[in-house]
């Protein structure tokens, strides 16, 4: 009976925090600490519906970042460990195959992999490719055991770093929407990791760009759904306007620039997921609670890991 109530209790922990949208209900957007911390999205109908900005600010790579310590004491957990990861229930693997080069033109071709729970899902892709001075888009369909072949073509006269955006979509619901990127040098040396030279922070539908380096500017910027592309409008030196593509899909956003002479391709999604934040559970009790949960009507993994109860 008592690991029953202790189970009942950290449940409903646990509960109210998916189901809650905390205190001030629009702290996410607002860029706010919550006196109460929950993720839910105060202006749905549906229960397990979750903000996109205030799961946001769970990653260590938003400006607007909630602490481990600010979660712990808007939650008034009291000395109870807690950590949370949140995954899309698509997993996509981008594999290059070839490159060949003709005279005016480079042809890419890479495998693409979906797969729920580890095993092959059936999907259609819309993928986009962006390189220097060039943009593209177009579709494809896996195979039953979710593989595709796709092939690109980037011009020549376009060198610099490439970036590969993949989305994938179940065939029988649309709210089993994910996506993938993947970066590659055009004819290029190889592309230094991501965020290198931007700091880019997503909150309420606008983008917050900082420079890491004193040479880095930016130039162009762009939104990808599933369905929509649009490209990003300056609201200020530092801002970017995000448009707000009403459909089930995260957003990929894509900033391109220059650090001195030198071209970038740079990204992150909104919301920023996927994500693993919180207490190192490792040769202690953890108790973990799974839920299926909606951001911007598409399908996540959601687990809340809470420690035992204080003695």
């Amino acid at each position: 009976m008592q690991d029953t109530n202790k189970r009942d209790y950290l449940q409903a922990i646990a509960d109210r925090i998916v189901l809650s949208p905390g205190d001030p209900p629009n702290w996410g957007s607002l860029g706010l600490v919550p006196a109460s911390f929950g993720l839910s999205d105060s202006h749905s109908q549906q229960s397990f519906d979750l903000d996109a900005d205030k799961v946001s600010r769970l990653s260590t790579l938003n400006a607007y970042e909630l602490t481990y310590s600010q979660i712990v004491r808007a939650t008034r957990l009291n000395k109870i460990a807690f950590g949370i990861s949140i995954d899309p229930i698509l997993s996509i693997h981008v594999e290059p195959l070839s490159n060949v080069t003709e005279t005016d033109s480079t042809t890419y071709t890479f495998i693409i992999q979906v797969a729920k729970d580890s095993r092959p899902m059936a999907s259609n892709l819309h993928f986009y490719i962006v390189a220097p001075n060039y943009l593209d888009n177009a579709t494809a369909n896996t195979s039953s055991d979710g593989v595709a072949n796709i092939s690109l073509q980037i011009p020549n006269s376009s060198r610099g770093q490439a970036l590969l955006v993949v989305f994938a979509r179940a065939n029988f619901d649309a709210r089993m929407t994910a996506l993938e990127t993947y970066s590659f040098a055009h004819l290029s040396s190889e592309p230094l990791p991501n965020l290198t030279f931007l700091k880019l922070s997503p909150l309420n539908y606008s983008l917050n760009v900082t420079a890491n380096s004193p040479d880095a500017r930016f130039s162009d910027g762009y939104a990808f759904s599933y369905s929509y592309q649009s490209n990003l409008t300056a609201t200020s030196n530092s801002t970017l306007e995000v448009p707000n593509l009403v459909e089930n899909s995260p957003i990929a956003l894509v900033a391109q620039g220059f650090n001195g002479t030198t071209s970038f391709t740079e990204w992150t999604t909104f919301p920023q997921l996927p994500q693993e934040k919180g207490a190192d559970f490792a040769d202690s009790e953890v108790n973990v609670f799974q839920y299926i949960v909606t951001i911007r009507g598409t399908f996540y993994k959601l687990k809340i890991s809470l420690g035992d109860l204080p003695k």
